[in-house]
């Protein structure tokens, strides 16, 4: 499982260390019966991870910016009929993983 990476090209930016380490930092808390999720990056600096789990029809995203916060976005439900929706900015990457 690698980061498609667009590095290089048009002004893109490396994930900064600082982003990475918050990833790391907040997947450490990750609850046992949670899966891996998969890397990403965007071309601004950060990075990030998220689940697309197509069984349970839910998707997940968390990005970092490498300020100790994350911002995530997550969805339950068919494409185009969502049933649930969920999100927030500013959350500190060590704090608790809520229980549900």
């Amino acid at each position: 499982m690698g980061i498609h990476t667009s590095i290089g090209r048009n002004g893109a930016k490396a994930p900064s260390q600082e982003a990475v380490q918050d990833a790391l930092t907040f997947l450490d808390g990750r609850p046992p019966d949670i899966a891996l999720p998969y890397p990403e990056e965007s071309t601004e600096g950060d990075s990030g991870v998220y689940w697309d789990d197509k069984h349970a029809h839910t998707f997940a995203e968390v990005i970092f910016e490498g300020d100790r916060t994350c911002t995530y976005f997550a969805v339950h439900g068919v494409s185009g009929a969502a049933t649930e929706k969920c999100g927030m900015d500013d959350v500190d990457v060590g704090a608790s993983w809520p229980d549900d």
